[in-house]
């Protein structure tokens, strides 16, 4: 099944895109939403923290770069600014994403 991916993407049609193709929390923090993502489809128990905004008329992405599997870790890290990676817009980061991949099953190779 392909995702449908919303055009001329804005802050409202994000959060219904998100909570229509994942499992997650969303809030509104000023001018910026913080997202938690259950990622059970990547690793059982895993969290995924997100920051979307709009920048100009671009939504940008944000993910953080540390792995999370305690909600109030994973809120307080979005709280606290923690190491991120850069800002992508969204249309470039829905179609690397991994997050709506609720069929597909990740192993970790250490």
């Amino acid at each position: 099944m392909k995702i449908k991916v919303p055009k001329d993407i804005n802050i409202a049609k994000f959060i219904d895109w998100i909570k229509t193709n994942t499992k997650c929390q969303v809030r509104i923090n000023q001018k910026r939403l913080e997202i938690v993502v259950e990622a059970d489809n990547i690793e059982k128990g895993l969290l995924v923290p997100l920051i979307a905004y709009m920048d100009g008329n671009t939504l940008a992405i944000i993910e953080l770069t540390q792995e999370y599997y305690e909600k109030d870790q994973a809120w307080q890290a979005l709280e606290t600014s923690a190491p991120a990676y850069a800002p992508v817009p969204f249309y470039d980061w829905v179609k690397d994403q991994y997050l709506t991949s609720k069929n597909v099953k990740v192993e970790r190779i250490f």
